[in-house]
């Protein structure tokens, strides 16, 4: 909470500081002149700036998380009162012209020009969104509530090895999972509880605790998906409410599926968070490279030159120029004696010397490095069998 009341207020603060030195297409010079912000019952009053509803509902529209911390009384009080303490040193740093310090200023021009970034990529992901949503309401985010009841071919056992494939069922498996489930769905038929039948009978461990509840599946849901239970997702939504469909085979095993509330759809406000999620990087690369296609980019200096295309042909020939280098280096005679190298330096056990990497280097090159008839398209002859 407090982090998010000093986040909330720094960016008044800039915003109110900045707007004094530096002029904006608005003509408010502080947040809390603009007209938006005197909207509203008169919460508090600081020297002659009057705090209103209206500043909150600003907090919120630039934070929906606020909305949730102002309906509570208590964290609301925090709020305003951290509002008060951010006016006051406002006022008192107004007062002591720090608005025309050049460091001030510098840092609004950069922040200044971070927020318009991101409004312009917001407005791009938004137009992104809501596209997407009236895209996949129906595939994506139209739900349908349904419970569950599993007949496993096999009996869950620990894996010795995650990616190790299951065992395929055998025949009489196959037949004892479809006789149990056949029994299940005559006794739901006849009048027993579904949720009573999935605690007492199903093999499913996640949903068996809950009645066989599954929460809601959307017609391309990923969870069903990785569960490798698509055919059930299929079925769910050709049924009505309270059905209880007829036996279903998955590579599992056999299923019922229960439709236990009527199809909705989620409203595009709750719809944005996983639509944000999925196609903000995306958006931003797109258009950064439809920006750069149309733009002219100059570079003054080039820090990092691309290397030469010798030079990544042969990783270890690198290493063999790299290596002859050193040891180039450490031949270099001192100044005072020209007879005198340096002497080798002390290696770790185990660790070989810059000659023996040059000697194991040279010899993989050697073997990487195919014969003449090779190299000319000949196949090499092989020795005569003794």
């Amino acid at each position: 909470m407090k982090v998010l009341v000093s986040i909330l207020c720094a960016g008044l603060i800039l915003a109110t500081v900045s707007c004094s030195k530096i002029q904006t297409q608005n003509t408010a010079q502080d947040i809390f002149d603009l007209p938006k912000a005197k909207q509203g019952d008169l919460i508090a009053k600081v020297n002659d700036t009057e705090i209103h509803q209206g500043l909150l509902d600003i907090l919120k529209e630039l934070n929906p998380r606020v909305e949730q911390q102002l309906s509570n009384p208590m964290t609301r009080k925090k709020i305003i009162t951290s509002l008060i303490d951010q006016q006051l040193l406002y006022q008192e740093a107004t007062k002591r012209n720090l608005a025309s310090q050049e460091d001030v200023i510098m840092k609004y021009l950069i922040n200044r020009h971070a927020i318009i970034t991101n409004a312009l990529l917001q407005q791009e992901v938004e137009q992104a969104m809501t596209k997407a949503y009236e895209e996949k309401k129906d595939s994506q985010f139209t739900k349908l509530k349904v419970a569950l009841i599993a007949a496993n071919f096999k009996k869950d056992e620990p894996a010795k090895d995650k990616k190790e494939q299951p065992a395929k069922p055998t025949d009489t498996e196959v037949a004892n999972a479809l006789e149990r489930i056949q029994k299940i769905k005559a006794r739901i038929d006849k009048g027993e509880d579904f949720a009573k039948m999935a605690q007492a009978e199903s093999d499913d461990k996640l949903t068996s605790k809950k009645g066989g509840d599954a929460g809601k599946i959307s017609k391309d849901d990923k969870r069903f998906e990785r569960l490798g239970y698509g055919p059930l997702v299929t079925a769910a939504f050709a049924m009505k409410k309270d059905q209880v469909s007829d036996p279903i085979k998955t590579d599992k095993g056999y299923f019922l599926i229960k439709v236990t509330d009527d199809p909705s759809v989620v409203p595009y406000e709750e719809a944005k968070r996983v639509l944000g999620f999925e196609l903000q990087n995306k958006i931003k690369d797109d258009l950064l490279a439809k920006l750069k296609n149309g733009a002219k980019i100059e570079y003054a200096t080039v820090d990092t030159p691309e290397p030469k295309k010798e030079d990544s042909a042969n990783p270890l020939q690198n290493q063999l120029n790299m290596i002859q280098s050193g040891i180039q280096q450490k031949a270099q005679p001192q100044a005072n004696d020209p007879h005198q190298t340096l002497p080798e330096p002390k290696k770790e056990p185990g660790q070989a010397s810059l000659q023996d990497q040059l000697n194991m280097i040279q010899s993989g090159i050697h073997k990487q490095t195919p014969p003449e008839d090779e190299k000319n398209g000949a196949t090499p002859k092989k020795d005569d069998a003794h």
